[in-house]
């Protein structure tokens, strides 16, 4: 419905509203009958309601003609400025103030008008006349409160689509205090009761049980009225601090999309000064998210150029990895390093946590076991490496971080791999189509600066296949809360050691299917793939 024929429906439904109130006083109250209102009252009351209708739609009319005409041609709005929207905006949200005092004004007006006219036609104006006269203006002072509170009641309603489109975010300061509506509210309720109770008392004529029953039903009709005016005026702006209850509330479970949802403004107390105060937050948390991804984004770049992203060959080996951390980075790395045309290393490792702490360590990692392995000479000894990085990494993790991680040597010449590990998970290897696992007892890196990483040898003529991985694969859930584990991983080796590494991640994946991965998952496979080349 547009904005015109809201205030139109509004503006009428009042007038039946003041119509009803009236007769009701009139047949009720004064004990009219009925032949006598519809003959002699109810015409002119109509006729006041029609006045009534057309100065308060033309008033409206006049005051909102900007934004009625931008409910007309909605497509004007992507063409206003933001200084536009943010002056109709006011325009409108101040408009239920400016009714009050306009209707207030009119209705007294009004009421002094017809009495002056009915003056002239008298032909004596006595003392009697005039307390007469000053008791149905007290009345009609009552009546046109009323039909004024029920206007501002519902013109904030009428108003909230047309304000809502133009999508104030905030208002800089608190225009009308939301402790003056309330006052305003409160006397107008009072102003309302006072005089009613009055114009009765002074009106009706009849036995004090026959008045107090009529006071009763009148108090009861205006109690009925003050709550529906307090609900639409008052408790309907205090609904929004709910609302950023709620949103605060959905925040702190951590998911984003909650931290990005504005609240529309549509007031301008101390309701829309702390919406608007709380779209301002969600807009400064979402420039601050956005820079932190930018970051995150450049630094997940950078870990992806740490790490090989194309399978190496060599001798007769063939060697792949993949790493997809859980987050933007992730703390499992690998590394593949070719120490001359006979020596290769290969790396593996998880830093215990995730995010940029252990993305630091990852690369601190990669870049120590580099420089470590470039110095060496010709015999690279992998628990030596690792010892040394032990004691080198104890003083600069924090207390309960550590790494783990396991290294092991390719060396063609002689024809061995030597495997060490710290604190890492057993590599699966398949030797003669016989398929075991390497198990060493260690503590990871950075736990115990006095402790000795051990090696295992193992001939490379009989080795066909290595699977080194991270414990992000093995404790990795479904949607019934099964963990993959490490059977499974082994039976998976078991079938597909000759296939590309990525294919293990793929199993691990289809078996979680409805459930997000907890962890980094990082895999390191190795497998023959020409056995005429030794």
């Amino acid at each position: 419905m547009s904005l015109r024929k809201r205030l139109l429906l509004l503006y009428f439904l009042v007038g039946l509203e003041g119509v009803v109130f009236v007769e009701f006083q009139n047949y009720f109250v004064l004990g009219k009958s009925w032949e006598y209102i519809l003959k002699y009252n109810l015409p002119f009351v109509l006729l006041q309601n029609a006045v009534f209708l057309v100065v308060y739609y033309l008033f409206s009319a006049i005051r909102l003609r900007d934004a009625i005409l931008l409910d007309q041609n909605p497509e004007k709005l992507v063409t206003l400025t933001r200084d536009e929207k943010t002056k109709l905006f006011h325009k409108l949200v101040h408009f239920p103030m400016e009714m009050f005092r306009f209707s207030i004004l009119f209705m007294v007006v009004l009421a002094i008008a017809f009495h002056i006219y009915v003056a002239f036609l008298l032909e004596e104006v006595t003392i009697k006349v005039l307390i007469n006269m000053s008791i149905s203006f007290v009345r009609e002072q009552s009546i046109g409160m009323i039909i004024t509170l029920t206007i501002i009641a519902f013109l904030g309603k009428a108003l909230r689509p047309t304000i809502i489109k133009l999508n104030q975010p905030s208002i800089s300061f608190i225009h009308v205090s939301l402790v003056k509506k309330i006052v305003l509210v409160f006397f107008s309720l009072l102003f309302i009761f006072l005089t009613d109770l009055i114009w009765l008392f002074l009106s009706v004529q009849a036995p004090v049980e026959v008045i107090i029953y009529k006071v009763i039903v009148v108090i009861a009709v205006l109690l009925t009225l003050s709550i529906l005016s307090i609900r639409l005026i008052i408790m309907d702006s205090i609904k929004y601090t709910h609302q950023v209850a709620d949103y605060i509330a959905a925040a702190s479970t951590g998911k984003r999309e909650t931290l990005h949802t504005k609240i529309p403004v549509t007031s301008n107390d101390e309701i829309g000064y702390l919406v608007g105060s709380f779209n301002k937050l969600q807009q400064r948390i979402k420039d601050l998210y956005k820079e932190i991804d930018d970051e995150l984004k450049l630094a997940l770049t950078i870990q992806e150029k740490l790490v090989p992203q194309t399978s190496i060959h060599f001798g007769d080996y063939q060697i792949s990895g993949i790493s997809l951390p859980v987050k933007e980075t992730g703390g499992d790395f690998f590394d593949v390093i070719k120490f001359d045309d006979n020596k290769l290393v290969l790396l593996i490792g998880d830093v215990s946590g995730k995010g940029l702490p252990a993305a630091l360590f990852m690369s601190m990692m990669i870049g120590i076991v580099r420089i470590k392995i470039n110095k060496e000479s010709q015999f690279i000894s992998p628990a030596h490496i690792l010892d040394e990085i032990n004691v080198m990494l104890k003083p600069l993790l924090n207390e309960g971080m550590y790494i783990s991680a396991g290294l092991g040597v390719i060396d063609l010449d002689t024809r061995m791999l030597t495997y060490s590990s710290a604190g890492h998970v057993s590599p699966i290897i398949r030797e003669s189509g016989i398929t075991r696992t390497i198990d060493q007892s260690s503590f990871p890196l950075g736990i115990d600066d006095n402790e000795q990483y051990s090696e295992v040898i193992l001939p490379l003529d009989p080795l066909e296949a290595i699977l080194l991985y991270t414990d992000g694969m093995i404790e990795q859930r479904n949607s019934e809360n099964s963990m993959y584990g490490f059977e499974r991983l082994i039976s998976s080796f078991k079938e597909n050691w000759d296939k590309d590494g990525k294919l293990f991640l793929d199993n691990i994946n289809d078996f979680s299917t409805g459930k997000d991965r907890e962890d980094d998952m990082t895999v390191v496979h190795l497998k023959r793939y020409n056995w005429n080349t030794r």
